[in-house]
C-alpha cells in the first residue's frame, strides 16, 4: 500500500469513528485547524510529522525527503470554492480535501471530481465515508506520481514559486500605501498588486523563470487566480471571503469596500481603500470572518481588535 493510501485510510477511519468530529460538523464548526490535527494524527507512524503554521502537514520518508500535505474543506459551494482558490500540483504534495455535503448526487460527484483533477493538473482517488451521525463525506486525495504529471516532466520544469507568504506581505504593503493615497477601485488595486507581484519575480533573479508564464497563473483563465481571489479574502466586508479559508484571521483585514451599500456596481469598479478598525469612521463596516456566522459590525468586535 502507498502511503497516500495509507494515509487516506487512516484519515477516514479516524474522522468516521470520532464523535467529536461529527458533532462539529453537525454544528458547522469543523474547520481547517481541526483538519489539519486529524491529518497529523493520521501520519504519526512517519518519520518527524509536523505542521507548519496552520497550512501544511508534513512527515520524512524514508529516502530522508520532506513530503508536505496541504488541505481543503469543501461544504457549502463546492464548484464556486474551487473556482476562487489559486492552486497547481507539487511534486513533493499530497493534497487532501474533504467534500461535506448533504444529498450529493452521483452526477454532482463527478463533476465536483473532474474540477478538482483539472484545477490541480493531476489524478485524485477518492474515498466515500460516513460520520457516526449518518452524514457523508468523501475524501479526496492526489496521486503525485500520476500519469498526467509523469507526462509533463519530459517537457515542463519544475515551478519556482515565490515564497510563501509574499501575496500576504505584499497586500500588506499595498495597504500601508493605500491609508496615504486614499482609494481607488478594485480593478486599479488589481494592478498594482500584479505589478508588485513581477517586481518579486524578477527580484528572485532565477533565468529558468518565465515570469509571463507566471503572471498567466498568478491571473488564471477568467479572472479566477490569486490576483483577484487574494484580495476577496483580504477585504474585510467581501461576503466571499469565507470561501477561501473557514476562518479568516485579522491579518488578512487589509481592505473594505467603501461604496459597500450599493450592490449595482461592477465590482471592478468598486472603490476600495485600507482598513483601519481603529479609525472611529470605519465603525459599522461589516466584518465576514467565519464560515456559518453572521458578519460582526467593526464597533462590536472588540475580541478581534482591542489594542
Amino acid at each position: 500500500m502507498q502511503e497516500i493510501e495509507y494515509i487516506a485510510l487512516n484519515l477516514t477511519n479516524n474522522l468516521g469513528s470520532s464523535r467529536l468530529a461529527s458533532f462539529m460538523i453537525e454544528n458547522k464548526r469543523f474547520n481547517e485547524n481541526y483538519f489539519q490535527t486529524e491529518i497529523l494524527n493520521s501520519v504519526l507512524m512517519f518519520n518527524n510529522p509536523g505542521l507548519i503554521e496552520n497550512t501544511h502537514v508534513y512527515f520524512i520518508e524514508n529516502n530522508g525527503n520532506k513530503r508536505f500535505i496541504e488541505y481543503l474543506i469543501l461544504n457549502e459551494n463546492p464548484i464556486l470554492e474551487l473556482d476562487e482558490i489559486n492552486n497547481e500540483s507539487v511534486e513533493e504534495t499530497y493534497y487532501f480535501i474533504l467534500l461535506i455535503k448533504e444529498n450529493l448526487k452521483s452526477s454532482d460527484l463527478d463533476k465536483i471530481e473532474k474540477n478538482i483533477n483539472n484545477k490541480f493538473e493531476t489524478k485524485f482517488n477518492n474515498k466515500s465515508f460516513k460520520l457516526l451521525n449518518g452524514r457523508f463525506c468523501v475524501l479526496f486525495y492526489s496521486q503525485c506520481q500520476s500519469l498526467v504529471l509523469e507526462s509533463k516532466k519530459s517537457n515542463k520544469r519544475k515551478k519556482v514559486s515565490l515564497p510563501r507568504g509574499t501575496y500576504l506581505k505584499t497586500l500588506k504593503d499595498i495597504k500601508h500605501w493605500l491609508e496615504d493615497y486614499g482609494e481607488i477601485t478594485f480593478s486599479e488595486l488589481m494592478e498594482e498588486f500584479e505589478s508588485k507581484i513581477e517586481k518579486e519575480l524578477k527580484e528572485l533573479n532565477d533565468s529558468e523563470i518565465d515570469i509571463e508564464n507566471e503572471l498567466i497563473i498568478f491571473r488564471q483563465v477568467y479572472g479566477t487566480g490569486a490576483k483577484r481571489s487574494q484580495i476577496l479574502l483580504h477585504t474585510v466586508n467581501e461576503k466571499n471571503r469565507i470561501h477561501f479559508r473557514s476562518i479568516v484571521t485579522k491579518e488578512y483585514d487589509s481592505f473594505y469596500y467603501v461604496d459597500n451599500d450599493d450592490n449595482d456596481i461592477n465590482i471592478n469598479d468598486r472603490k476600495i481603500s485600507a482598513f483601519n478598525p481603529h479609525d472611529k469612521k470605519q465603525n459599522e463596516i461589516e466584518v465576514y470572518y467565519e464560515k456559518g456566522k453572521a458578519p460582526i459590525r467593526v464597533k462590536d468586535f472588540n475580541s478581534r481588535y482591542m489594542k
